[in-house]
């Protein structure tokens, strides 16, 4: 550091030393130099960074635990979706005893199937450590 710049520093700092004296008599901010100031400010500048890292970590792990929920459904849909159609096949026809029932079945296996797709995806990214334990 220069002397131009350690005495544009000083300069920037030297108005606060006597508001620091008043507002915090008793403590140790108000023993500081322009120096410990100026760290001080420092270190309270990256505590603030650290926390709202943390804070987007957070919402980006939120949003892969969403974005895998979408996946999984949308391949529930489509599944649902070719099992409904209603094409002229045995499973549809009167004289077989099927109908409504089996499609309730393909949809009860379908949502366990996607729950245990869910599951493992999720299990699959704490492994990577995607997400957080």
């Amino acid at each position: 550091m220069t002397t131009a710049e350690f005495d544009e520093c000083n300069i920037c700092i030297q108005p606060f030393t006597p508001f620091s004296v008043k507002v915090y008599p008793r403590s140790e901010l108000a023993g500081f130099s322009r120096y410990a100031l100026r760290e001080y400010d420092d270190d309270t500048e990256d505590y603030i960074n650290i926390m709202l890292d943390d804070k987007q970590n957070h919402l980006l792990q939120m949003g892969v635990m969403l974005t895998t929920a979408t996946l999984v459904v949308i391949c529930f849909v489509v599944v649902v979706g070719v099992f409904g159609m209603n094409f002229g096949i045995k499973l549809f026809k009167e004289e077989v005893q099927a109908g409504m029932s089996k499609f309730l079945w393909t949809v009860a296996g379908g949502t366990t199937g996607s729950m245990f797709l869910y599951l493992i995806a999720i299990a699959w990214c704490k492994h990577r450590r995607l997400l957080d334990n």
